[in-house]
């Protein structure tokens, strides 16, 4: 399966269009290494690129190919954050990894009627770009 990801990979680079194995994971959530060795392979990451390099480069890819193929769904999840505050949580259908939105009044916010308000306008926000939220969770009392 890794040489016809690699391949496709391989097709889309030299089309100017992003990684598509960006999006193929394990079971575990992860992309596998042969990701980062053809990334290097082509020169968009370094040899010696560091974990936080690599993650870096992961998400930019990602986001390329989101926005390329017109990937727009969404899933939110409200979190409770270790500090005790409310945090607004997003990611991509299909990615494994939560990303915190780190905007004001959704990342860490002690006053749940502004954070809950700024939620409802975020998410007529992604209404407006077409953006759909295809599933809306709250574990902020768990």
């Amino acid at each position: 399966m890794g040489r016809i990801i690699g391949a496709i990979s391989e097709d889309e680079y030299n089309q100017g269009k992003p990684m598509l194995s960006a999006v193929v994971v394990d079971a575990a959530g992860f992309v596998g290494q042969g990701f980062f060795r053809l990334a290097e392979q082509f020169g968009t990451l370094g040899p010696r690129a560091t974990n936080q390099e690599k993650e870096e480069f992961l998400a930019k890819e990602l986001e390329r190919a989101y926005a390329t193929y017109k990937c727009r769904w969404l899933e939110l999840k409200v979190a409770c954050h270790p500090s005790g505050n409310l945090t607004l949580q997003e990611r991509r259908i299909g990615a494994q990894m939560w990303n915190d939105v780190q905007e004001k009044d959704l990342f860490v916010n002690a006053a749940p009627a502004t954070f809950y308000r700024a939620v409802a306008r975020r998410i007529a926000d992604y209404a407006s770009q077409g953006i759909v939220v295809e599933n809306y969770t709250d574990n902020s009392a768990e």
